[in-house]
């Protein structure tokens, strides 16, 4: 659902992070603190102005509705377990400053602006009444979430560029390969993934319909940590040519 909840930060196609919804970063002592600067026109679908507290909002909202395991980012923020328990009643390790957020980690590391471009860390802002809705800040919004489907509608004023050219997307799961290949077949579904490999070789030789194949590659991250007190982690030529 990137179409709707943006990330704080992206990485490029060469794996770069680049800005987003933060504009700028800083990170002080050694690792530990991290001061994410938010762009000044973040406007959300439901009109409000996105600040520092917004996302400081939308992240203890996100904690606390997590039923699983938590994004790596948010495993590494201070006192997050206390704050899931109930012991805090706030997230003291963000702190809000207009459109400044500051971010304090249980331990330093220099690598959690790229914890910040997982998905699953996307800005959901809570809606502030007493559903459980959340609005994002996406070129789309959500109409309608349905047990097998969701429906996006265009957003009107994105708070950056044009309006999107496609007025609404629905989104359909739970299908299987073969379901998700007669999708494809009767035209029901414009763009479909994971169609089993027989499925679709015999969708490729349908001159009727010309589907065309895509790949769009993941944009993964992987770090390689060194042990600096070992012979081979400590070497600066070793760690350059890796």
């Amino acid at each position: 659902l990137a179409a709707a909840f943006e990330t704080l930060l992206l990485t490029d196609s060469n794996g770069v992070i680049v800005p987003n919804l933060v504009e700028r970063w800083e990170m002080l002592e050694e690792g530990r603190l991290f001061l994410l600067q938010l762009r000044e026109d973040i406007q959300a679908h439901d009109g409000r102005i996105v600040a520092a507290e917004s996302v400081r909002e939308a992240f203890e909202y996100a904690i606390r509705h997590c039923t699983g395991e938590l994004p790596l980012a948010f495993a590494q923020l201070a006192r997050v377990a206390a704050f899931r328990s109930g012991e805090d009643e706030r997230l003291t390790a963000l702190a809000a400053d207009g459109l400044t957020l500051s971010v304090h980690l249980d331990v330093p590391l220099p690598i959690f602006p790229s914890l910040l471009t997982d998905v699953r860390t996307a800005l959901a802002l809570p809606s502030g009444d007493s559903s459980d809705e959340v609005v994002g800040t996406g070129p789309f919004s959500i109409r309608s979430v349905d047990e097998d489907r969701i429906t996006l509608s265009r957003n009107p004023q994105p708070w950056r560029g044009a309006p999107a050219n496609v007025a609404a997307i629905e989104i359909v799961g739970n299908l299987t390969g073969e379901e998700i290949a007669r999708h494809a077949s009767s035209g029901e579904s414009d763009i479909v993934r994971g169609v089993p490999g027989l499925e679709l070789e015999e969708l490729l030789r349908d001159r009727r319909r010309r589907h065309r194949l895509v790949e769009a590659p993941g944009a993964n991250v992987w770090f390689l940590l060194f042990h600096q007190n070992r012979p081979g982690g400590a070497s600066v030529e070793l760690r350059r040519a890796m």
